[in-house]
């Protein structure tokens, strides 16, 4: 969901700085900006999300998440349009990690715990070569603008299938 998205998106944002640029220093401003709100709220999210029903906080992360990819597209090749949209994203999903984290032991029973949590590791790492290893031949075959329209609709249906979970007891 997230992360094959976000190593979607991540892959064309850099294409399109560099592009725009021609400078290294512009594309690692995008992990820096990517970094600050992890650095500034990170410590604190998880006890902010402890107090709110984890389901909600993965549908209107995801849900927000959507809308700040697709706004992309509106900042084409401006390149400090797309530091903003790059710290929102980051942004949201600061909230959303540590209620992702969480949901899998209210979620899986007990004695199963172990093997989704080797799952849930092993669909990271995959959704990070999934992202990264599509958006080339992506970009190639159907352009730029995809890739954002592809990584919306994932976190809408993100969204929707996370709105099925059961409620937290």
């Amino acid at each position: 969901r997230d992360r094959v998205t976000i190593n979607l998106i991540n892959f064309v944002i850099i294409l399109r700085i560099f592009e725009a640029t021609r400078s290294t220093v512009a594309i690692s401003l995008v992990w820096i900006f990517y970094a600050i709100p992890a650095i500034l709220l990170g410590p604190f999210t998880g006890t902010i999300v402890d107090f709110f029903q984890k389901r909600k906080i993965l549908i209107y992360t995801t849900f927000l998440e959507a809308l700040i990819v697709l706004s992309y597209l509106l900042v084409k090749q401006k390149v400090w349009p797309i530091y903003t949209v790059i710290f929102l994203y980051s942004l949201v999903n600061q909230f959303y990690i540590p209620a992702e984290a969480s949901t899998l032991p209210w979620v899986v029973s007990k004695n199963l715990l172990p093997v989704a949590n080797s799952l849930f590791l092993f669909t990271v790492n995959a959704a990070f070569l999934i992202g990264f290893g599509l958006s080339g031949p992506l970009v190639r075959i159907v352009g730029k603008e995809i890739p954002f329209i592809l990584g919306f609709l994932f976190l809408l249906t993100a969204s929707y299938l996370v709105s099925n979970l059961p409620e937290e007891k």
